[in-house]
């Protein structure tokens, strides 16, 4: 055993000879490297610190601090990564991994390397991953597409869209929406609005809801409706006149037009 201080970082060959009275006899000669110094930490690539994604399958990539390096790969739910992690990996060749997450979540990871000689490097600076799927489309429930309906301060209702944080009621007088009457943020789980006095006007309308989370939006069909809280005229009898006495017992009647009649 070498004593200390040891030997230098270098590389070395080695022999050994057999002595007797009548000579030498030496070994093959081979060589080894001592190396007591750890390799620079990775810097971590993509995906990007705080990248959010939709896809669980994801491909974590980051830099070659130089060559002959192999690399230990740890993902966790917690910042701390806390035994026991959620993966991890050791003695990866390349500078990229492949991983398939089991669920949603968000997620931690950071990467090391190691040299020939098991020298390892410090932890790179780990990077946030949030995964989430994308939200779901919501169903239109009430009221019914084409409804007429003289309360101005109806109840809309609706399923909501799977992974959705949010949702957001449209209600516009335009099939575009491009300046919504309302325009209400809800929650996760809302699935029902009534509208507040004094009321909408009464118009035609069209309403949607779309579903919201941090990889995008998802909108539900477009429905319409019409406010209507105006009773209509009162018709003029024309036919048969006031005090008409007739033999014919298929009477016919006739009355004004009424503009706004349903």
């Amino acid at each position: 055993t070498i004593s200390a201080p040891g030997l230098a970082d270098k590389s070395y060959k080695w022999k050994v000879i057999a002595i007797n009275s009548i000579g030498e006899n030496e070994s093959s000669t081979r060589t080894f490297v001592i190396d007591t110094i750890a390799p620079a930490k990775p810097t971590l690539v993509s995906p990007v610190n705080n990248a959010v994604g939709s896809d669980l399958t994801q491909t974590f990539r980051w830099t070659k601090p130089e060559a002959s390096l192999t690399y230990d790969i740890q993902i966790d739910n917690e910042i701390s990564f806390t035994s026991p992690r959620v993966h991890e990996n050791t003695g990866l060749a390349d500078n990229s991994y492949i991983y398939t997450f089991a669920s949603d979540g968000v997620y931690y990871w950071r990467v090391r390397a190691v040299d020939a000689a098991s020298n390892q490097s410090s932890w790179a600076d780990n990077f946030k991953l949030t995964i989430q799927a994308p939200p779901g489309r919501p169903t239109l429930y009430l009221p019914a597409d084409g409804t007429y309906t003289n309360d101005n301060t109806p109840t809309f209702e609706w399923t909501v869209g799977a992974n959705a944080v949010n949702h957001r009621l449209l209600i516009d007088n335009d099939a575009d929406f491009s300046s919504p009457k309302e325009n209400v943020l809800l929650g996760a789980t809302d699935n029902t609005y009534t509208i507040l006095t004094p009321g909408l006007a009464d118009e035609s309308y069209s309403w949607k809801v779309v579903a919201i989370n941090v990889t995008g939006e998802n909108g539900s069909s477009t429905r319409t409706f019409v406010i209507d809280t105006i009773a209509p005229s009162i018709p003029t009898p024309f036919l048969p006149a006031d005090g008409t006495s007739t033999d014919d017992n298929t009477v016919y009647f006739e009355w004004s037009s009424i503009a706004d009649a349903g």
